[in-house]
C-alpha cells in the first residue's frame, strides 16, 4: 500500500478526510463531531492515538468543529494550518501542537510528502493539500471559488482528486 484515502464526511454540514500510508495517518479537517470521527477511524481499525497529524484547510466550522477535542485525543498529532487560519483558531489547540505551513514548501509528515497550496475562498488564508508517497498522489481541494494556475498544477497529475465544491 502506498496511499489510501477515506472520506468520513464532505459537504456544508461537515468535512473530514483521512490519508494513510503503511506508517502514517493524517486527518484533513475535523468538521464533524468527535464521536463520528472516532467511529470512522474505528471502522478502519485505527485508534485516535494513532493519528500523526491533523491538517486544517480553513477556519469555517464545517472544517474545524471538533478541532479542540480531536487534537486533545490524538495525543501524538501535530496540527498544521496556514498562518492566516491560525489567527482565527489559535485558542482551539494547545501551543505545543501548533505547526505552520509555508506555501510552496512541502514537508514530510511521517512517510508522506505534503504540499500546501493556496485556494480561493472567503476565509483568511485557505489552503489545499497534495499528498505524495512513491508514485501515488492524492490532492484535496475544498471550497475553492475558482481554479487558479497553482491549483491546476497541483491537481493535474493526481491519482485521486477530492474536490469538495459546495462553495
Amino acid at each position: 500500500m502506498t496511499l489510501s484515502f477515506c472520506s468520513f464526511a464532505s459537504g456544508s454540514t461537515g468535512n473530514c478526510y483521512m490519508v494513510k500510508s503503511e506508517n502514517t495517518t493524517i486527518l484533513v479537517d475535523v468538521g464533524i463531531s468527535g464521536k463520528k470521527i472516532i467511529e470512522g477511524l474505528s471502522s478502519k481499525d485505527i485508534d485516535i492515538e494513532e493519528i500523526d497529524c491533523i491538517l486544517i484547510t480553513h477556519e469555517h466550522s464545517d472544517h474545524i468543529k471538533s478541532l479542540k477535542i480531536i487534537s486533545k485525543k490524538a495525543i501524538n498529532a501535530k496540527v498544521y494550518a496556514s498562518i492566516g487560519t491560525w489567527s482565527k483558531i489559535i485558542d482551539l489547540v494547545s501551543e505545543e501542537k501548533i505547526k505552520h505551513f509555508e506555501y510552496g514548501k512541502p514537508i514530510l509528515i511521517g512517510d508522506i510528502l505534503v504540499s500546501p497550496f493556496k485556494l480561493s475562498h472567503d476565509t483568511s488564508d485557505p489552503i489545499g493539500y497534495s499528498f505524495k508517497k512513491g508514485d501515488k498522489k492524492i490532492t484535496i481541494v475544498t471550497d475553492t471559488g475558482y481554479v487558479t494556475e497553482e491549483i491546476f498544477e497541483n491537481i493535474k497529475d493526481a491519482d485521486l482528486l477530492v474536490l469538495e465544491a459546495n462553495h
